[in-house]
């Protein structure tokens, strides 16, 4: 994984001649870089790359130009001394040259990020990469480049939208200032991460606006189911309703016929016009029906030891008939 450009200015390079040829880089430093984070030193992991120390030209390791001695931690600052291959006539004596003469400058360093936050104690308004390993130093004739800094997570490049991708994943968050806020929204809403606070809130209220129809459109399908319930119970009643005055069902009957109906009314509406009305007794007496003669004056204890089911029917159909015939009753014989 590469870390691209060294952090900053100071922190790409602090070259000093020493003795012997070797030249003294800052490899890397606590200052912000091309990828948008600072690197935490204390956080640099460098026991891999202690056992293979190589140094390679812009992170090509098919273009060995020596190794990295004397590694170690200044202040803030990670240095490491430089030896060039300058055996055969290869890049390390080619460049070897360039850096002693003060052409080349630069060097680049190679971290994969363990972990990286939003805000740190030192640092409360960045992203930090609090915990990496080291794998490689380069010679990188511009440093400053953001494709010099190389950073990789599983073997995959990290760009500055995965960084801030990771650090807004990372359980470990002590704060989010504004700026940074601004960066992590344009991730959740897959903005640029270049937008600008304008485009996030053209953004949301687009958002928003979706929502409202959303919820608009879910109102309106309530309303419907509401209305085409309403109208079914309508239509269940008014049959049933017709078939009590038809004489075809009890008032009694309507709960059972309106449940049947309510679940299946084709069904319902069938078995209802297969049923013949009733004769009632009132009828009867008044001569409708082939049967209505017999009951022409009987009074209310005849109907009750000859057509019982007729008293029954009355009290059901017409309680005002059937009060009327009790109380003209002679009860004292």
């Amino acid at each position: 994984m590469q870390f691209g450009k060294p952090p900053s200015t100071h922190a790409f390079l602090h070259h000093r001649m020493a003795e012997e040829k070797k030249h003294t880089f800052v490899v890397s430093a606590q200052t912000l870089n091309g990828l948008g984070c600072i690197i935490l030193t204390s956080g640099i992991d460098t026991e891999s790359f202690i056992k293979n120390p190589i140094m390679c030209l812009n992170h090509n390791t098919n273009c060995v130009l020596g190794r990295w001695e004397n590694l170690r931690v200044d202040g803030t600052e990670l240095l490491a001394d430089a030896v060039f291959d300058t055996e055969d006539e290869g890049d390390g004596k080619l460049y070897s040259g360039k850096v002693d003469r003060g052409f080349i400058k630069g060097c680049s360093v190679w971290l994969e990020p363990e972990d990286i936050i939003f805000g740190h104690e030192l640092f409360p308004n960045d992203i930090v990469v609090t915990k990496s390993t080291l794998r490689e130093i380069s010679i990188a004739p511009v440093p400053e480049n953001s494709s010099a800094l190389k950073l990789s997570k599983q073997g995959k490049l990290l760009t500055k939208d995965d960084v801030l991708k990771l650090s807004s994943d990372s359980k470990s968050q002590i704060n989010i200032p504004m700026n940074k806020l601004l960066l992590a929204a344009c991730a959740a809403l897959g903005l640029d991460v270049n937008s600008n606070e304008d485009q996030v809130i053209v953004k949301l209220q687009s958002m928003k606006n979706d929502n409202e129809e959303l919820t608009r459109l879910r109102t309106e399908v309530e309303e419907y189911k509401r209305k085409d319930s309403e109208m079914k119970l309508s239509r269940v009643n008014d049959m049933v309703d017709g078939a009590i005055t038809a004489k075809k069902i009890m008032p009694a009957q309507k709960e059972t016929y309106v449940k049947l109906a309510t679940s299946d009314y084709e069904s319902t509406k069938k078995i209802l016009d297969e049923i013949k009305p009733h004769v009632t007794l009132s009828s009867q007496m008044k001569g409708e029906g082939a049967a209505a003669s017999q009951f022409e004056g009987k009074d209310f204890k005849w109907l009750q030891k000859n057509a019982p089911k007729e008293l029954i029917r009355l009290k059901a159909e017409e309680p005002e008939k059937f009060i009327e015939l009790f109380n003209a009753a002679d009860w004292k014989k």
